[in-house]
């Protein structure tokens, strides 16, 4: 999700008064060790690509019987951490929190250029700390072009580009792939 820069120095805020501050204002922030961010909005391909996502996941999600959820559900990948991703898919039915998600096996952030270095760094440590995850998406924007994180049999994370016309496997899902083309349909072309 888009979100203005980050930046040190300001005051800090609790657990408890950030959750009290998104469950009374009409904005969504990102909560990362006591500094709130709020999160802008976002461009008209930024949600046309979460939506493919989440399009392209929702069927094989259901037959899995998982859910797949956009970036109003909130995510907290530790104690000090709340995050809006794009999109997310739960398979642990433990994970039953209507508001707040802790154990996706998927997280995909739709990526611009003011998003990318905290998706690439910030976020991209974080989520690789989230026992369940298995695979973690940053998905361009402005070009055909998806990092795929991965845990790999042994449990090691591994990197990719998928570009052009690869595909990508959603293990958490029966070995689902989606492909680039559903990723980007009516958005970015070949």
């Amino acid at each position: 999700m888009a979100h203005e820069a980050r930046r040190g120095g300001a005051a800090t805020l609790s657990v408890d008064d950030y959750l009290a501050l998104e469950r009374t204002t009409g904005v969504k922030h990102e909560y990362v060790l006591g500094q709130v961010y709020a999160l802008a909005g976002a461009s008209e391909n930024h949600n046309r690509i979460a939506a493919n996502v989440l399009a392209a996941l929702l069927p094989a999600a259901r037959t899995a019987r998982c859910r797949v959820v956009g970036s109003d559900q909130q995510l907290q990948p530790g104690n000090d951490l709340y995050y809006y991703p794009d999109v997310q898919v739960l398979c642990d039915p433990t994970d039953d929190d209507p508001l707040i998600k802790r154990r996706p096996c998927v997280v995909v952030e739709v990526s611009s250029e003011g998003t990318e270095a905290t998706d690439r760094r910030e976020k991209l440590l974080v989520y690789r700390g989230i026992s369940s995850l298995l695979l973690y998406l940053i998905v361009s924007q402005d070009r055909r072009e998806v990092t795929v994180h991965f845990r790999d049999a042994a449990g090691t994370w591994q990197t990719r580009q998928a570009v052009g016309m690869d595909t990508i496997e959603i293990g958490c899902l029966g070995g689902h792939e989606i492909s680039l083309d559903a990723i980007y349909q009516d958005v970015l072309r070949t």
